[in-house]
């Protein structure tokens, strides 16, 4: 795997140095708490099981709750968003204003996701895994 990978901020390329492992641990530590709100929301969602399969036959009641969760902390981590990028990077950071005012939200998440991949170990295991697979079957 590369130490580099590119993102595109305001539909301009950056070239970023993947983080150290302390680095990255500290920029995973910081993750933390929006991360376990993700996989709250998740929860609730298989949770609702099926009265969720079509709005219309779902219990508006039941479903508040979990609408309001989204609302809230979808809403909040999107606004987070920006500042968790920009924090990976100092390049980044020293083109925030810039950054800020050009960059969609689509941006800002596809730049995690790139983040992310280089920041935890377990992405790399599960294309590992994948290519296993996939060589598995071709030669069966």
């Amino acid at each position: 795997m590369s130490n580099q990978f590119t993102v595109t901020l305001g539909e301009q390329e950056y070239t970023i140095r993947q983080l150290p492992a302390r680095k990255a641990s500290g920029w995973r530590n910081s993750l933390k708490e929006p991360l376990l709100k993700i996989v709250g929301i998740v929860a609730q969602f298989s949770q609702a099981g099926d009265s969720l399969k079509t709005i219309e036959e779902a219990d508006i009641a039941n479903l508040a709750p979990l609408l309001q969760t989204i609302i809230e902390d979808v809403h909040d981590g999107l606004d987070q968003l920006p500042d968790v990028v920009l924090s990976y990077s100092p390049e980044l950071q020293a083109d925030q204003q810039r950054i800020d005012d050009t960059t969609t939200d689509e941006e800002f998440l596809a730049a995690f996701i790139q983040m992310a991949q280089h920041s935890y170990p377990f992405f790399m295991l599960i294309r590992e895994a994948k290519k296993v697979g996939y060589l598995a079957k071709q030669f069966s």
